[in-house]
């Protein structure tokens, strides 16, 4: 089982066409499923070059680029047909999300200073911009107004300099609205008390309009709504994905043991309490997430969702 417990819902996914492998997924406002593949032997390729990376003996090589996507969505019963995108130029794995007029967002997580790391497409996979999100992203979201949410890492958050107005890179922010054009709108670390700044965004999620997360270093549970940031202190620490529904919050991973476990919480006026756990599959993750009070896990060729409300 997935997760270990019985209000999970599990669906098989479709196999790749002849030719291609999954590289990436994510999970959309409708609660469908996008696909992201590419060409076979791409992970392959990827993981020969990290073992190179381990050897300091052996010959550099520069990083296998991902080539031609294809692109699609899964509703738990059909795939729609494919969008196929050539010539991207993307170097790692893009972050995938859908704007409610069904354009897509392609961003690369790691580029320099001036790099437009994000393209926009329309419904057919058509170019219709590129901008600059920032360098380390960790987690990325199309919100139903029209924007996007950018969570970083540390290597974002702490890296880069000022420009010659004295601004800081958007991924100091350590969360960062934009609009759907990419300008920068609110980071979350000018407007908070230095003890509650981001220093590497962990969890990352939607819920009704609000963005929820949860981040290190003392892993609160956050909600950011129309620019107004309410706290609550939470005694899970490292957990890797957040659902919200009311007052109850999964929080999903964590550190060494707790790796694999999912944690119920009920919020209280300051802080968040446990109050149930479950086990999850390590076999072969490749992808969780939170979105509108669901926690979506990918393991193998199997997509399992469990709602908030029916723990």
């Amino acid at each position: 089982m997935l997760i270990d417990h019985p209000s999970a819902n599990v669906s098989e996914l479709p196999h790749p066409p002849f030719g291609q492998e999954d590289l990436a997924y994510h999970v959309l406002a409708n609660g469908e499923l996008a696909i992201l593949r590419t060409a076979s032997g791409f992970h392959r390729r990827l993981e020969s070059f990290e073992r190179l990376l381990a050897n300091p003996r052996a010959k550099k090589r520069k990083i296998p680029r991902v080539g031609t996507l294809y692109l699609s969505t899964f509703d738990g019963h059909a795939e729609s047909a494919q969008l196929e995108l050539a010539g991207l130029g993307f170097t790692f794995t893009p972050l995938i999300d859908r704007f409610a007029d069904g354009s897509w967002l392609l961003v690369d997580s790691r580029c320099s200073d001036d790099t437009q790391n994000a393209v926009r497409l329309d419904n057919q996979g058509s170019v219709t911009g590129r901008f600059h999100l920032g360098d380390g992203i960790a987690h990325m979201a199309c919100h139903g107004r029209g924007g996007i949410y950018c969570g970083y890492f540390d290597e974002g958050i702490y890296g880069g300099w000022p420009d010659a107005s004295g601004r800081w890179p958007v991924a100091s922010g350590g969360i960062t609205r934009f609009d759907d054009q990419g300008r920068d709108l609110w980071r979350f670390n000018d407007h908070c008390l230095p003890e509650q700044d981001i220093s590497d965004c962990y969890a990352m999620g939607l819920q009704d309009g609000a963005l929820w997360a949860c981040y290190y270093t003392n892993f609160p549970i956050v909600r950011i709504a129309d620019e107004t940031v309410r706290h609550w202190d939470s005694p899970v620490k490292g957990g890797s994905a957040i659902a919200v529904s009311g007052n109850r919050v999964l929080l999903a991973g964590g550190y060494g043991d707790d790796a694999d476990r999912i944690a119920l919480l009920e919020l209280r006026h300051k802080d968040a309490v446990v109050i149930g756990t479950a086990l999850m599959s390590s076999n072969a993750r490749s992808h969780i997430q939170g979105r509108d009070g669901v926690l979506h896990l990918v393991d193998g060729r199997r997509w399992c969702r469990l709602a908030v409300k029916d723990w």
